[in-house]
């Protein structure tokens, strides 16, 4: 008995699969200028579909639920209209979950475009989810595993990029950071196919400082952090002038970042690579993803540990309404114990649901799995920032770094101020031998599965 039921219900499976191939393959596909119309046979075997549609691997919000009730047309129909029109060859791509009577079935179909606008199918892809990815982009829809979402060379403009333009140097401790961020050619420049963000000292000969392009977002912090500055006691105008960039309009949520560069050289300079919640972008840092070295040739923490240009972190600092901050840390030594700032190197962030992956030239150096990080991250769409620094409570910590390797403190009065003295006395503008960042590409994907 039960190998006739078995068999009876083999029976059934390869009758509905049979019916869906038959469907399938009597699936229209239609262009007519900007309009793709999809025409599915109003057979007694389907009992409903849920039809998605991507065009030439650019994402659309079109979806549609039909329920057939053999309705006298005899054809369930979608029409999903596009902003580019698309041209003979290129591809569009059917995402469905087809419900017959006897089980479901997820396909994707893709067709190609013909000259008389007519649609071929071409082949299936019928692996777990349709090969989707969990990534996000813009609040859009999602990307097929792997694949290419955002990529910058730097060749020929920064059209996918913003300056920030705005001084943390009178931020309370510990967000103070001792620069100035500025857009001009004299922090950011783009030169033989690289994006360059240099650190330069303020030879202070004016009588204000003012930053009539800043983008501080909140009004009660736009005198401290846009000006005007006036030099009435010695350093009150910031004295070091760098650059901070962040891609725009790209963010996403979940992805594999990829980024070739090379980092600056110098006492208390300190480059770095971050993913950054745009709606808090000119605002605080927030909760956020970073890998970052610090310029100093020499420089240790309270362990003897060699924390300077030699040594790469990969964290995420988990920042929360009290301003309590607690940083999620990894560290890798270079192996030839020379600065980074030497040679380019490639540094990787895999931004999972459930990991934070870092690493270098192909080399994994930490991961972080705490999952109140991983939440609070999850909560919003990254943007890229790529910016050098200088000084800072979160990148040169009192507490961290030996105490007689940093004479000045961030939290005592005129901390600034005793900053660009400790600079003057000890001459560290010697030690600047390479204040800029080189970046030479930057390129996101979409998360693959079990990305590591």
């Amino acid at each position: 008995m039960a190998k006739r039921s078995l068999f009876i219900f083999m029976i059934y499976l390869l009758q509905s699969i049979g019916a869906f191939e038959i469907i399938k393959e009597r699936v229209e596909v239609t262009k007519k200028g900007n309009e793709i119309t999809v025409k599915i046979p109003n057979d007694s075997a389907l009992k409903s579909v849920f039809l998605a549609v991507e065009f030439s691997d650019q994402c659309t919000a079109g979806f549609k639920y039909m329920v057939n009730n053999n309705n006298s047309t005899g054809v369930l129909t979608y029409t999903q209209n596009v902003i580019n029109e698309l041209k003979e060859n290129d591809l569009i791509r059917l995402l469905g979950v087809f419900e017959t009577k006897d089980q479901v079935i997820r396909e994707s179909l893709d067709y190609k475009i013909g000259v008389d606008g007519n649609c071929t199918l071409q082949h299936t892809v019928p692996e777990n989810e349709f090969n989707l990815s969990e990534t996000y982009v813009n609040y859009k829809c999602t990307y097929r595993r792997g694949q290419l979402i955002f990529e910058e060379y730097f060749n020929e403009s920064m059209s996918q990029w913003q300056n920030e333009v705005r001084t943390l140097w009178y931020s309370a401790v510990p967000f103070q950071e001792l620069v100035v961020y500025t857009n001009d050619r004299e922090t950011c420049e783009l030169k033989n196919g690289n994006l360059l963000l240099k650190a330069k000292w303020n030879n202070i000969t004016q009588q204000m400082l003012h930053l009539l392009d800043c983008t501080s977002m909140v009004q009660s912090d736009k005198d401290k952090e846009c000006g005007p500055f006036f030099l009435r006691v010695p350093n009150l105008i910031p004295s070091i002038f760098s650059a901070k960039v962040y891609s725009y309009p790209f963010k996403f949520k979940y992805g594999r970042v990829e980024i070739r560069a090379r980092f600056a050289l110098g006492d208390w300079l300190m480059p770095y690579i971050m993913l950054q919640d745009r709606e808090n972008m000119n605002i605080d840092l927030g909760s956020h993803i970073r890998m970052y070295a610090r310029g100093n040739l020499k420089l240790q923490d309270n362990n003897n540990n060699e924390i300077g240009a030699e040594t790469l972190f990969g964290s995420a600092f988990l920042i929360d309404q009290s301003d309590e901050i607690i940083e999620f840390r990894h560290s890798f030594r270079n192996k030839h114990a020379t600065p980074l700032a030497y040679d380019f190197h490639n540094y990787t962030i895999i931004w999972r649901r459930d990991k934070i992956i870092f690493k270098i030239d192909g080399i994994t150096f930490g991961s972080i799995t705490n999952e109140d990080i991983l939440k609070e991250l999850s909560t919003k769409e990254r943007v890229i920032a790529l910016g050098l620094t200088a000084g800072g409570g979160l990148n040169f910590p009192d507490n961290y770094i030996l105490p007689e390797q940093k004479e000045f403190k961030n939290d005592q009065p005129n901390a600034a101020t005793k900053f660009v003295e400790t600079i003057m006395k000890n001459e560290t503008q010697n030690t600047w031998t390479k204040p800029y960042m080189e970046i030479d590409y930057v390129k996101v994907y979409a998360l693959d599965a079990n990305e590591q």
